[in-house]
């Protein structure tokens, strides 16, 4: 069977995943790296991989046979099959930082883009909405090998709208689910997880 070819490498570096071939994973780990270990993870189902020990064939990475779900486009149509990535149907990831006593602020994350894509760009700008406030970011601060983390205030929206043109879109949703929160018993609104 062939490797997995969607396989990303928690970076505790960067704290990020970043795509990895078996053969650069190799060089990395002579030896079998359990899913167990939590350290290969297929793009196409989030799921955790195993890379094989190369004791029998070259080394590769494979879903473990005791998973419960086995529904992985790559699993079932063998690493030839080419996964298409739709934005509309994924959420960024937010994030919370420079956390206090009362307070904190918020980051959501905007998935990598290839330099091509980013070179070619006419619009230069990608503004972020809120419910109550809009940020303005230039395209220069959109990061090639990794998730880019921008400011988007500290006060937690239902959904951020993202609006730049080509094709960057077709890597970020136009719009993304914000994350609500309950924040203790104080004056402030209440904002419930969903």
């Amino acid at each position: 069977m062939a490797s997995l070819t969607h396989v990303y490498m928690w970076s505790p570096i960067d704290h990020c995943w970043k795509p990895i071939t078996a053969e650069e994973a190799s060089k990395l780990f002579p030896t079998k790296v359990s899913a167990n270990s939590a350290l290969f993870m297929c793009s196409c189902c989030k799921q955790f991989v195993t890379l094989t020990n190369g004791k029998i064939q070259a080394r590769a990475f494979k879903h473990s046979r005791g998973e419960a779900d086995k529904s992985c486009p790559e699993r079932q149509e063998g690493a030839n099959y080419y996964y298409v990535y739709k934005a509309s149907q994924y959420d960024l990831p937010l994030r919370i930082r420079n956390i206090t006593s009362n307070d904190f602020s918020l980051e959501l994350g905007l998935i990598r883009i290839p330099q091509d894509i980013l070179d070619e760009q006419n619009n230069k700008k990608i503004i972020i909405s809120t419910d109550s406030e809009q940020f303005i970011y230039s395209i220069e601060r959109i990061r090639n090998d990794a998730v880019t983390y921008l400011p988007v205030g500290g006060n937690p929206s239902v959904e951020y709208r993202l609006n730049t043109t080509g094709k960057l879109m077709s890597f970020w949703p136009e719009t993304s689910k914000g994350v609500s929160f309950y924040v203790g018993r104080t004056k402030r609104k209440r904002y419930d997880l969903y």
